[in-house]
């Protein structure tokens, strides 16, 4: 009987003697942040075009007037994306060709205060998409002017590409379609 007091006894104490120990991270990790849906996995195109060198990579004028325009319209899109990806699920946006966000029929438009933010949300949109081109063909020594609808071509594709399905979106015919 003693001993198996003794047997209760040591494995109690050992037990207790059993500590967790906690580390906070200051800074959120890639998880966290895939998680969120800041990060998304690279799809084999995006892989084949990160491959593609034009140029030694380093960005001219990079605290320049044209790179802060273009870093301030990333951050008005990113503060966006949200309520744009509501407004495409409930069928109210939809994306044209040439890279374009645009209002489509739907109910909520009769609601004044849904109808003045589609607006703005459609308007700031197609402003941020124009600077971020315009950034990118200043900056790319590989790119010109001339080259811009097939650069827009390829940022549609992959718009419609990341647009959840029910989505509307043009086609390259111009016929729109659900996703």
């Amino acid at each position: 009987m003693k001993a198996k007091l003794l047997i209760i006894i040591l494995i109690i104490t050992n037990t207790a003697c059993i500590t967790i120990k906690t580390v906070n991270v200051g800074k959120k990790t890639a998880l966290e942040h895939q998680l969120m849906g800041r990060f998304e996995p690279l799809t084999n195109e995006q892989i084949g075009l990160a491959a593609v060198r034009a140029g030694d990579g380093s960005i001219p004028n990079e605290k320049g007037p044209e790179y802060i325009k273009a870093l301030n319209a990333r951050k008005r899109q990113i503060f966006n994306a949200d309520d744009i990806e509501y407004y495409k699920a409930s069928l109210c946006l939809g994306e044209a060709l040439l890279a374009q966000l645009v209002l489509r029929e739907c109910e909520m438009q009769k609601k004044d205060e849904h109808l003045h933010l589609l607006e703005k949300l459609t308007e700031e949109e197609n402003e941020d998409r124009q600077t971020l081109l315009d950034w990118l063909i200043l900056n790319d020594p590989g790119l010109d002017q001339k080259e811009r609808s097939k650069i827009q071509k390829i940022y549609h594709d992959m718009l419609v590409e990341r647009t959840k399905e029910q989505s509307w979106y043009q086609n390259e015919k111009g016929i729109w379609q659900q996703k």
